[in-house]
């Protein structure tokens, strides 16, 4: 992770002013010993990444010029995660790592073994932190998307570019070369901890390739983040990642 690298939700223009305050001036003053003159790299989690210097330094807050913005275009493909709500702990993990590996949009529902059926807002918050912190030690520049749905069935599938972890016996090994050309954005649907219901299994069959992850059977969060190592690698040909 770039050390001095600062998270500002706002658009970036050469030569504006902006101020680094809350976690993010805490970490430039009392971590990084910020001071006036010092330079830092700038992400906004919209594809820039800019150059400022800091021009004051105040009790809860540092001023800072912006010298130079590098503009990035999105990922391509998209790479999404549909994952099943596991335990807090777990989802965490998941929203970390997954960020880390490049996903691009996480799809959260209560699935029908789910023991978790909603997010409070505290533990929105908590993803929400944990995208940036991820984000700027991944030296990503695209921040994800995290979407909340209802059930699976208001997931938009396309059978064509989703796959779930299916542990049935005869399900196909996993195979990456399925999607080294795709275009457009990659889905992976992953169960929560007690796996899908037969009813969530019946409508994936109708919109997703069923897919061995592993000879073994994995934890959820394991699922996951085996998924999304295996797409992130078959993307890498022909792919810039951000």
């Amino acid at each position: 992770m770039p050390a001095n690298r600062f998270f500002i939700p706002i658009p970036f223009t050469s030569n504006a002013d902006v101020t680094l305050d809350g976690e993010e001036w805490s970490h430039f003053s009392k971590v990084m010993r910020g001071r006036i003159g010092d330079e830092v790299e700038l992400v906004n989690g919209k594809g820039q990444l800019a150059v400022g210097v800091a021009t004051e330094c105040k009790k809860r807050e540092a001023n800072l010029k912006i010298l130079s913005v590098k503009e990035s275009p999105p990922v391509c493909p998209a790479l999404a995660l549909a994952q099943a709500l596991p335990k807090q702990n777990h989802l965490e993990w998941i929203i970390e790592k997954g960020t880390e590996l490049g996903v691009t949009a996480f799809h959260l529902f209560p699935g029908d073994f789910s023991e978790k059926k909603e997010l409070s807002s505290n533990q929105e918050k908590r993803c929400h932190h944990l995208l940036v912190a991820a984000l700027k030690q991944s030296g990503r520049l695209h921040l994800p998307e995290i979407m909340m749905h209802r059930s699976i069935n208001d997931l938009r599938l396309s059978k064509e570019s989703t796959f779930f972890g299916d542990t049935r016996k005869d399900a196909p090994l996993f195979k990456t070369v399925e999607v080294g050309s795709q275009e457009g954005c990659i889905t992976m649907v992953i169960g929560p901890e007690k796996g899908f219901s037969q009813n969530e299994v019946r409508y994936l069959d109708r919109c997703a390739k069923g897919v061995k992850l592993s000879p073994h059977t994995l934890r959820a969060e394991t699922a996951a983040i085996a998924a999304m190592t295996l797409l992130s690698h078959s993307l890498l040909s022909g792919c810039t990642r951000h």
